[in-house]
């Protein structure tokens, strides 16, 4: 880089990171993810709401129908935070059985609560794979019973 050369060039692609994004650390501890996760988890759905002005939500009803699922299939939401994404892909598929997964148990806790609020038949208690993770299940299996996780 010479003297007055921007120290990016431009990318209309925008498939580099912003200027100074490289120096940025990357926090990849699994207790303070799940702090951080934890902590915002009572808040999470009315900050992806104002952060997003409500588009989230119809954001996620797009990519429920554009799973194209049909009766019987199998969906498996990973990082399904509080499980909004996971509700949208039941509600365009009742008859599909959609497994909703997290790392986070306060955020599965959400996606309890919120599948119980649906009148969803309630997840199975959390099987945590290694100690870590929570398998949500939020509203479903809608038929059968619960799977091992």
């Amino acid at each position: 880089m010479t003297a007055g050369e921007p120290a990016h060039a431009p990318d209309p692609g925008g498939s580099r990171p912003a200027a100074g994004a490289e120096d940025l650390p990357i926090d990849r501890d699994p207790a303070r993810i799940e702090a951080l996760f934890g902590g915002i988890a009572p808040r999470y759905d009315l900050m992806n709401r104002l952060m997003t002005a409500g588009l989230d939500g119809r954001w996620r009803r797009m990519a429920a129908r554009a799973a194209a699922l049909s009766p019987d299939d199998r969906a498996l939401d990973v990082c399904c935070g509080t499980g909004d994404l996971t509700f949208s892909l039941l509600d365009v598929c009742p008859a599909c059985d959609v497994t909703g997964l997290d790392f986070t148990p306060a955020m599965v806790q959400r996606a309890r609560e919120k599948g119980a609020a649906r009148g969803g038949r309630g997840p199975p208690p959390p099987t945590p794979p290694g100690g870590r993770g929570q398998r949500a299940q939020p509203g479903a299996p809608r038929r059968g019973g619960p799977r091992p996780g």
